[in-house]
């Protein structure tokens, strides 16, 4: 195995204090698995508006193949917040995968607050209070949106509340 497939791959800063979207691609931005990455701009709106957002790649995209090629299908503006690739622990975990390679990152790094935007409830335990859920043949919409913007700002609120 893999030293990147047991524990990611990382090339920018991960601050814990930062907030990290940790982003699925089928099913959040484009619907199922059309291959369109429709909902890029939305992405984009999202990230112009939590600025204090950085990106982990959680999707399948990043599995086996090179990191140049996986950041090539994000514009530059998106490309520059994303920090690294999550692990791959398929097959190495009994159930919800994806979860534990989402929290193999929060754990090593110490993160405080993050959210895993994914389309597939099965990864993740039924309370996982990080997950936001896009529905698979609706993605990134802009009303999806509208709620993960919501949901990281109060975050990053409550953060400065108390100190964060």
């Amino acid at each position: 195995m893999s030293a990147r497939r047991s524990a990611g791959e990382f090339w920018l800063e991960i601050d814990a204090g930062r907030h990290w979207i940790f982003l699925d691609i089928d099913g959040v931005l484009h619907r199922a698995e059309n291959g369109s990455l429709e909902f890029m701009p939305v992405l984009d709106h999202v990230l112009t508006q939590c600025p204090q957002a950085g990106i982990i790649l959680s999707t399948n995209w990043r599995i086996g193949v090179p990191r140049e090629m996986v950041l090539s299908h994000f514009p530059a503006g998106i490309r520059e917040r994303i920090a690294g690739l999550n692990p791959d622990l398929d097959g190495l975990v009994d159930n919800h995968v994806r979860y534990h390679e989402c929290m193999a990152v929060v754990k090593r790094f110490g993160l405080q607050y993050y959210t895993f935007v994914d389309d597939t409830a099965r990864l993740f335990p039924a309370d996982c209070p990080a997950l936001f859920l896009t529905q698979r043949h609706e993605g990134l919409n802009t009303l999806r949106a509208e709620a993960l913007i919501a949901r990281v700002n109060a975050l990053n609120s409550h953060a400065h509340r108390s100190g964060g």
